[in-house]
């Protein structure tokens, strides 16, 4: 009873949020529908399959088409669009994030949850994953785990829940702030998508207040510019979304 009193009320928090964040949801769909690379597919009717198309009883009885015999509609064919996009998405969750800096960053995750399933639900040829890191980095979504779905996820630290009642969850604060390790396996995983993905866009996308404590500037810096996906970033979009005024 208690387990489902606190995910009921983390659902309510969580209703909350996603209301607040659908207006600039609907916009970004857009946005992202029109630049992302496509599949485009095309979908034929049945009747087109004849090498003239469907019959078209209204050109039966006109003296053109009684001459030539043109009595079928041509062929339909129609384009399904479908946008091609892998994205990860990490949040910092370290001591200097408590407060409002949390809040704005647990807004900020589900709003790109929420663009990326209405995408998904739409088009379905997106593939996503969230992390969140302070000391070590901590997975809330794979790319192969589905965010709408209800059903419970076994989880590396033994926990059982579903994505969004993980995120709720988790995004709490502690630790330090060792970011350079965080990003190398959020690369890693992103690069090995692309591998499997080829022609799809890839992108990163880092929440936080960008102060790390673990002596990596430099190295993240250097590990950035390296577009090498072995030894380096790779060759995806980077944003970086930073809160506070470090």
């Amino acid at each position: 009873r208690q387990e489902i009193e606190r995910e009921s009320q983390l659902f309510n928090e969580y209703q909350e949020i996603k209301d607040e964040v659908t207006p600039l949801v609907d916009k970004w769909f857009e946005y992202f529908v029109e630049r992302l690379p496509r599949q485009e597919e095309v979908e034929v009717d049945e009747d087109s399959l004849t090498r003239q198309g469907a019959f078209n009883r209204h050109s039966v009885m006109k003296p053109r088409n009684l001459i030539f015999g043109t009595v079928k509609n041509p062929r339909i064919i129609k384009p399904s669009i479908k946008p091609k996009f892998l994205a990860s998405v990490m949040v910092d969750v370290s001591g200097s994030m408590a407060g409002e800096k949390l809040n704005m960053a647990r807004t900020q995750l589900v709003f790109y949850n929420e663009l990326f399933s209405k995408i998904s639900s739409e088009f379905g040829f997106i593939r996503y994953a969230n992390n969140i890191f302070s000391d070590n980095m901590v997975e809330l979504k794979g790319y192969d785990q589905d965010y709408e779905s209800p059903q419970r996820y076994d989880w590396e630290d033994g926990t059982r829940s579903t994505i969004k009642a993980r995120l709720m969850q988790s995004l709490h604060t502690q630790g330090g702030t060792n970011m350079l390790p965080a990003i190398q396996k959020a690369a890693k995983d992103l690069s090995e998508e692309t591998f499997e993905y080829p022609d799809y866009a890839s992108a990163f996308y880092f929440i936080g207040d960008g102060q790390d404590t673990a002596g990596n500037a430099q190295r993240i810096k250097e590990f950035l510019r390296l577009s090498e996906g072995e030894h380096g970033f790779g060759n995806h979009m980077l944003s970086a979304i930073m809160l506070g005024d470090e």
